[in-house]
């Protein structure tokens, strides 16, 4: 039966409704609500999947009340991915749990494992276009993080704008 959902998601990732179309883009995201709440591991109330995604391994996401996945994002959830309550996550932003492990010299780079790190994007967070989280980021409540930022593996705090490469606290809100 799963099957019939995942494939039910994919027809839907391809067809985009204008929010101009009021009635129809509402009953359209509505049912790509409940298709996802059948797939992923968990989605709030009025959670909004956009189309065009890219996304791998469905059931280790979980997404809150009000939050959005914007256009065009490319999630890898293999090491987990949680996203809280009220979470606005821009177009074409990038999303990794897994990474490549870096061996000692004697092994070739192929030879290394794979490292898999849960990715923690907690409440009330806005995400802004094309930015890049990598394996291990736990981001904090109440954080802008500008376009473009490339977001490493650490613990962020609350309430804080993060911009650059790599990310760097601008101010605090």
């Amino acid at each position: 039966m799963k099957f019939i959902y995942y494939l039910f998601f994919y027809l839907t990732n391809f067809f985009f409704v204008p929010y101009r179309l009021g009635k129809i883009a509402d009953y359209y995201q509505k049912i790509r609500e409940l298709i996802c709440k059948k797939i992923f591991c968990f989605v709030g109330q009025d959670a909004v999947i956009r189309p065009r995604l890219k996304l791998s391994y469905l059931g280790q996401i979980s997404i809150d009340e009000r939050s959005s996945i914007g256009d065009r994002n490319v999630i890898v959830a293999s090491g987990g991915l949680e996203i809280g309550k009220d979470v606005m996550i821009g177009p074409e932003v990038m999303i990794f749990t897994q990474n490549h492990s870096i061996p000692s010299s004697e092994l070739k780079l192929i030879e290394g494992g794979i490292e898999q790190k849960k990715v923690i994007i907690n409440d009330d967070v806005w995400i802004g276009a094309r930015v890049i989280i990598l394996p291990g980021a736990v981001i904090g409540k109440g954080t802008v993080i500008a376009a473009g930022t490339v977001v490493p593996g650490k613990k962020y705090p609350e309430n804080v704008i993060l911009g650059g490469n790599p990310a760097k606290i601008i101010r605090y809100r």
